[in-house]
């Protein structure tokens, strides 16, 4: 990508999270955008249809650079060991920390739920000849690991004081592994 196209859409972007930290309604006009990125409505259209499109242009970013680290990892080629697309995602993810740590809750909201959305897609797309169950099937063991997934992550980037990523991982591997049965006390 031109490195042009690449500065006009940092900007953009950049004006947009600035743009949803002060308003408190989360409302953000084009006008708004425009004046705060010190672009012209044209230049916007040239690169998004909606405001909103720009979250969703960070969440496939998002997506795509987890792509990239899971296929170095070989876990696109077969490893199917949950644990690593649980490092790379918080990898990313706290790279990314200053996007989604500040956002206001009805967008960070927004922002988890598009990216668990598009995860799920990918999982489900990824694995959808190597299972042994349908597409739908896969589709909800997809939602399931990556529901708690994201709210580990959520609760941890919100509050990192509540838990290591050490922690973090290990609880949800705990459950993915083990169940409830590691947490319940032996009963005979």
């Amino acid at each position: 990508m031109d490195r042009r196209i690449i500065k006009t859409r940092q900007e953009i972007r950049t004006a947009y999270f600035q743009l949803i930290r002060m308003k408190k309604d989360g409302k953000i006009t084009i006008t708004e955008l425009t004046k705060a990125a010190k672009i012209d409505r044209k230049t916007f259209y040239l690169h998004y249809d909606r405001v909103d499109d720009i979250m969703d242009d960070f969440c496939k970013e998002l997506v795509q650079e987890v792509l990239e680290q899971l296929a170095d990892v070989k876990f696109l080629a077969g490893t199917s060991e949950i644990h690593l697309l649980f490092e790379v995602l918080y990898n990313i993810l706290k790279k990314n920390i200053d996007y989604h740590q500040l956002l206001p809750e009805n967008y960070s909201n927004l922002f988890w739920e598009r990216l668990q959305r598009m995860l799920v897609q990918f999982l489900t797309d990824t694995y959808a000849d190597s299972v042994t169950v349908s597409g739908d099937i896969m589709r909800i063991y997809s939602e399931f690991y990556l529901s708690g997934m994201i709210r580990l992550y959520q609760k941890h980037f919100n509050d990192p004081q509540t838990m290591t990523y050490e922690q973090m991982e290990q609880i949800y591997l705990d459950i993915v592994l083990y169940g409830a049965s590691r947490i319940l006390k032996n009963r005979e």
